[in-house]
């Protein structure tokens, strides 16, 4: 099976057991955001999986871009292009305050009568770049 050959191989490849290995799942943008008609069945499937340490982790784009933030604010150097990206952009006064509503969240947007934009939701993954390389974002 796919996913157990790339659990052995994670494992194999930085060192660990198998059952130290926590498998996510990055999701840019669920399909059906605001009936959640395919989210949540992939959630539920996700957390119904056994692989390495537990269930399949399914970490969304909201999620990846705060703490990517939260990272990038930090003094600490890293070498990492999307990091640098999110500096250069909150330098240029080209993004919105962490506390503020998620621009991607339409049914937010509606609520607050302002209008959604898709092309910040475009801006938002642009910023956040290669979220696969998720141990250089984690906290």
């Amino acid at each position: 099976m796919v996913r157990d050959a790339v659990l052995t191989a994670a494992a194999h490849r930085y060192g660990y057991r198998p059952d130290q290995v926590e498998l996510r799942l990055y999701v840019g943008k669920f399909a059906a955001p605001t009936t959640r008609s395919h989210e949540d069945p992939i959630r539920d499937w996700c957390a119904a999986q056994n692989v390495g340490v537990g269930p399949v982790r399914v970490v969304g784009l909201t999620e990846v871009a705060t703490i990517a933030r939260r990272v990038a604010v930090s003094k600490t150097y890293r070498d990492n292009a999307a990091l640098t990206a999110i500096k250069v952009l909150d330098a240029a006064g080209m993004l919105q305050p962490t506390d503020a509503v998620p621009r991607t969240d339409k049914a937010r947007h509606a609520a607050a009568n302002e209008p959604a934009r898709d092309e910040d939701a475009d801006t938002a993954c642009a910023t956040t770049g290669h979220t696969s390389a998720a141990p250089a974002m984690e906290e």
